[in-house]
């Protein structure tokens, strides 16, 4: 989700908070239990949206991360023991059994 649309809905969720409260207050006659289901609306939409963000940092740093494992496994494997038996992908006898 693009920052301003995540800016955008944080800040209606606040404006709809504080308007609430707002209303039960100038209400009257009010106890402290009055708040918590405009509280508890509001952290349920704040989480959502840090869910998001945070999902979709994770899903980028997994995918750098595999494509860096993808490449040490790569490399590890033409300068092991093993990869050099079979020659270099660059090499001129590479596929022969050769180096």
């Amino acid at each position: 989700m693009p920052k301003g649309r995540q800016k955008d809905r944080l800040e209606r969720a606040l404006k709809a908070y504080f308007k609430e409260i707002h209303g039960i207050y100038t209400g009257g006659g009010f106890s402290e239990e009055s708040f918590y289901p405009a509280l508890k609306g509001l952290v349920e939409e704040c989480s959502r949206l840090l869910l998001k963000v945070t999902n979709s940092l994770a899903l980028k740093v997994f995918h750098q991360r595999k494509g860096e494992r993808v490449r040490q496994a790569r490399q590890g494997f033409w300068s092991s023991p093993r990869g050099r038996r079979w020659g270099s992908p660059t090499s001129s006898s590479a596929g022969m059994g050769r180096s």
